[in-house]
């Protein structure tokens, strides 16, 4: 019985360390496309910081920091409804991120809902955030 209990041990012990590998290249990648896609969004090229953002979406729809990213990158290009969509995902997933609001609030007026905007403006505002946001 030892000697059939070894020889299992021998193939779940490497196979469970198998499984803790894709998940480690899922966030590598996933850390590689954020950074990539940043950059982009850094020099302007608000195309590839769309795209790449989108990409990392569909891979992780409830991700806060990627719905941000794509948040951003709409606005630039003037997607405001993907803008928009992606700033109140953010807020579903951290209801107090203030940057978050704030963004929203900034997409908001720019597509003309200034009450919402000034709502959200004011909320963002009470809840008194660090300087930077």
């Amino acid at each position: 019985m030892i000697k059939i209990m070894n020889m299992n041990m021998k193939v779940f012990i490497p196979f469970c360390l198998l499984a803790f590998l894709p998940f480690h290249s899922i966030a590598a990648a996933s850390e590689a496309s954020m950074d990539a896609g940043w950059q982009a969004y850094q020099a302007g090229d608000y195309d590839q910081a769309f795209d790449v953002f989108s990409e990392m979406f569909k891979q992780e729809p409830e991700n806060a920091d990627i719905n941000f990213a794509l948040g951003m990158a709409a606005f630039q290009k003037g997607k405001l409804s993907h803008a928009a969509f992606a700033f109140e995902r953010v807020l579903m997933l951290d209801p107090e991120n203030q940057r978050a609001r704030l963004e929203l609030a900034r997409t908001y007026s720019a597509m003309g809902m200034y009450d919402e905007a000034s709502d959200l403006f004011q909320r963002v505002l009470d809840a008194e955030p660090p300087p930077l946001v």
